[in-house]
């Protein structure tokens, strides 16, 4: 259900805002791999192209326009984002996309409960 795919991808990306740390089943990076291949596809992800193309720094739009060829998901935003802590690159990108993540999703749900 629509439902149920808002509440996995909010849960998918709760696990990302924990990063490396140990959550219920490992670090939050595991367990967002395991909840990013539980949404195949949600209505937000078009958007979330889009915002990550905008928030996307100019000496990585090319390497980030080709991973999002085929469209946004959450288990490439959960690689990236992991790769990029493992290895101590600035997070600046992957914290900013997922807050507006955060943002398109709440604006989502809020809408069907005012409609």
């Amino acid at each position: 259900s629509v439902a149920a795919d808002d509440a996995t991808l909010l849960h998918c990306m709760v696990h990302v805002r924990e990063g490396k740390f140990p959550g219920e089943y490992g670090t939050g990076f595991q367990n967002a791999a395991f909840w990013s291949g539980r949404v195949d596809e949600h209505p937000i992800f078009a958007q979330v192209k889009l915002a990550a193309l905008a928030a996307a720094p100019p000496d990585m739009l090319a390497e980030i326009q080709r991973e999002l060829t085929h469209g946004w998901s959450p288990g490439i935003f959960v690689k990236r984002s992991r790769d990029c802590v493992a290895a101590g690159r600035d997070t600046s990108y992957c914290d900013t996309l997922l807050n507006a993540i955060f943002r398109l999703l709440f604006e989502h749900m809020w809408a069907k409960l005012v409609t």
